[in-house]
């Protein structure tokens, strides 16, 4: 049973890394974020969480021969790893900023841009440089 709780710890751990990093990364990030306290509970918490994981997985291994739950380990550490692979890449990713398309606003050219029709892409240079 220990090797199926330190699975889960690892697991929710991995899971609590991902959408704190995913929050603090965003364009606009929380009011908590810029709080120290909200940090430091955070961290402590995930260190927690990893620390009581590899403690569980240790005394698992110590005492391997006694262990005899080791399907609901599996199954445990199955869910944990399917569960990451899908929920860490999502939460990790910064919030997305809303563009030109799904606003259907137009934005302007800067007011300083000497050549407004100038193409900014390397084949738009390419055509240039043939044209000379």
């Amino acid at each position: 049973m220990n090797t199926a709780y330190g699975f889960g710890l690892l697991a929710a751990t991995a899971i609590v890394f991902a959408w704190a990093y995913g929050q603090y990364r965003r364009p606009q990030p929380g009011h908590w974020t810029k709080s120290e306290f909200a940090t430091v509970a955070l961290t402590l918490f995930m260190t927690a969480l990893l620390s009581f994981g590899v403690a569980f997985l240790g005394t698992a291994a110590a005492n391997f021969e006694n262990e005899t739950h080791l399907e609901e380990a599996a199954v445990v550490g199955g869910v944990g790893l399917v569960l990451c692979w899908f929920l860490v890449p999502k939460l990790m990713a910064p919030g997305r900023v809303a563009s030109e398309q799904d606003t259907g606003l137009s934005v302007p050219p800067p007011a300083n841009d000497p050549h407004p029709k100038t193409p900014s892409n390397a084949s738009g240079m390419r055509q240039k440089r043939r044209a000379a």
